[in-house]
């Protein structure tokens, strides 16, 4: 069954001019606490603060100079660890 969400304004459900529901129609109104609706802060980007310590820290290491190549390697070689126990 969809999900449809809206507002009450004055004690009427308002929902998106889209919704395919019906004049008349009955319908069950859940409400939803407005933390619930607002991103948490694991949601959010983490920002880029290039004087961290940890910024930079891998850059005169060799084998990660192409670091797309050197997660798939890590991951490959993780996935084996897995499936051999």
């Amino acid at each position: 069954m969809p999900v449809y969400h809206g507002e009450i304004h004055n004690g009427t459900v308002i929902l998106p001019p889209d919704c395919p529901l019906h004049d008349g129609q009955r319908v069950s109104v859940v409400p939803i606490e407005e933390s619930a609706m607002a991103p948490s802060s694991t949601d959010l980007p983490l920002s880029l603060d290039e004087n961290h310590p940890a910024c930079g820290m891998w850059a005169d290491r060799d084998e990660m100079a192409e670091s797309v190549a050197y997660s798939r390697m890590v991951r490959e070689r993780l996935a084996r660890r897995d499936r051999h126990g």
